[in-house]
């Protein structure tokens, strides 16, 4: 038998922790001597050092691991906690990964302090093939823009060369689920095909910008401070043009969409 302080050594653990095992019940000295009070353990509960060492690598609880300890089948007890252990680290690797992609898009805006302008400008009068529909959520506009081109495709209708593909959320409200959205893109002048509508010029403010559409949120911010402190007010939805767009590039960091939010002046 060995003293706890040689079996400390052998164990290579501190004898603090090692009174903290026994306190816990996980590993309990073999004896202790009424007399000194010293105690005493054996060369074989070096395995159960190792044991718990092993399972904490693996994010286990030394309350989980004495759990293992006191079960008659501790092989099957192992395999449960290890399979509740997994999903949960499957989950947080998610989470990781998730938080890793938003700090990867927001490094441009500490790295560069990256403002955006602001630039008042008309649309032209434009002739537009459209679509509007209810859609479960913004993530789905791609579908509309789908039925958009199949649209033209079966009426053999041919869109401009000076693109102009927009989408406009009609709500009056920011909705999680079902928002009311239009997608457009211009047809050629020459079109005599009746399916169409006419969208009257309109009056924006305008804010370019490149990369995944994580970044609205400070497109919002920077369109509502700019309109505090600016002769204007909202005098319709918003609407995004698409100069570059997953349809056509599959990197999110060449994107290129320009935020337009129909204004009027307050003089007006």
């Amino acid at each position: 038998m060995f003293r706890i302080g040689d079996f400390s050594k052998l164990a290579q653990i501190s004898v603090r922790m090692l009174r903290h095992y026994d306190k816990l019940a996980l590993i309990k000295p073999v004896k202790i001597d009424a007399t000194t009070g010293y105690r005493y353990y054996e060369a074989r509960q070096l395995e159960d050092v190792e044991r718990i060492r092993e399972l904490q690598s693996m994010g286990f609880s030394l309350k989980e691991i004495k759990w293992i300890f006191e079960q008659s089948d501790e092989k099957q007890a192992l395999f449960l906690l290890y399979e509740n252990r997994y999903q949960a680290l499957k989950k947080e690797a998610e989470k990781l990964k998730e938080q890793m992609k938003r700090l990867k898009e927001a490094k441009p805006y500490f790295k560069h302090n990256q403002h955006y302008l602001v630039k008042v400008k008309t649309l032209p009068e434009r002739r537009v093939l459209s679509l509007r529909e209810k859609i479960p959520n913004y993530n789905d506009e791609g579908v509309l823009w789908k039925k958009l081109y199949q649209k033209a495709a079966r009426e053999k209708i041919s869109f401009s060369k000076e693109r102009l593909d927009c989408a406009i959320f009609h709500d009056a409200s920011y909705l999680e689920n079902w928002p009311d959205v239009e997608v457009q893109s211009v047809i050629l002048d020459a079109e005599e095909n009746l399916n169409f509508k006419k969208v009257p010029e309109q009056l924006v403010a305008s804010i370019t910008f490149s990369g995944s559409y994580e970044k609205m949120a400070v497109v919002t911010e920077t369109f509502a401070k700019w309109v505090e402190s600016n002769p204007y007010e909202i005098a319709g939805p918003m609407l995004n043009i698409y100069h570059v767009s997953k349809a056509t590039e599959e990197d999110p960091e060449k994107w290129l969409t320009e935020a337009c939010f129909q204004v009027k002046r307050r003089d007006e």
